[in-house]
């Protein structure tokens, strides 16, 4: 069985790039079921939890309460990662966009 893989996205303010970040990442070609998107976001004014939830519903989205910084931020899904039991987290910045087998090519160098 494939390792599941929480992929995590910090964000502040940016619901423009993180769409287009989560748009690519529903492209993935790595089994749907064995891998999670988890949006951190740092307090945005922008509306970007509420945007996500009705885009992406699948997304799991948790919200600081302040903007707690980028190392901290991440600190956060990083924690819900390992709670959850997910066998490997990735971070990606909230402007990144990925090919669709990205997933595929890391868990399988990561797996040799």
């Amino acid at each position: 069985m494939k390792p599941r893989v929480a992929i995590i996205v910090l964000t502040y303010n940016g619901i423009s790039d993180t769409l287009a970040c989560l748009a690519s990442l529903a492209r993935l070609t790595y089994p749907a079921e064995r891998y999670d998107v988890v949006v951190v976001d740092n307090a945005s004014r922008d509306g970007t939890p509420a945007q996500v939830h009705s885009t992406f519903p699948q997304t799991v989205v948790i919200e600081n309460g302040a903007n707690v910084g980028f190392a901290a931020g991440n600190n956060v899904g990083l924690r819900y990662a390992q709670v959850h039991g997910y066998d490997y987290a990735l971070l990606l910045n909230n402007d990144t966009e990925v090919a669709p087998d990205m997933l595929k090519q890391l868990v399988a160098a990561a797996e040799t």
